[in-house]
């Protein structure tokens, strides 16, 4: 697996992989004019999180397969 920064981009489709083993899956992604990026994911379109990629940490992977490139 790679790291999501080293990838550089999002892409739905994409399974995230964090430093415990949480996967989540990307079903969304939103521009919001003067905000960035929001992010659904699992089809959960209430929870929207808010895209930083200035916060993202270095122990946040996408799991090999569901991107490309």
């Amino acid at each position: 697996m790679k790291t999501l920064k080293e990838i550089g981009f999002l892409q739905t489709g994409m399974i995230l992989v964090d430093y415990k083993g949480n996967e989540g899956a990307i079903t969304g992604i939103t521009r919001i004019e003067g905000f960035g990026y929001g992010v659904e994911f699992d089809n959960e379109k209430d929870r929207m999180q808010m895209w930083d990629w200035n916060r993202l940490r270095d122990d946040v992977y996408v799991k090999d397969g569901t991107y490309k490139e």
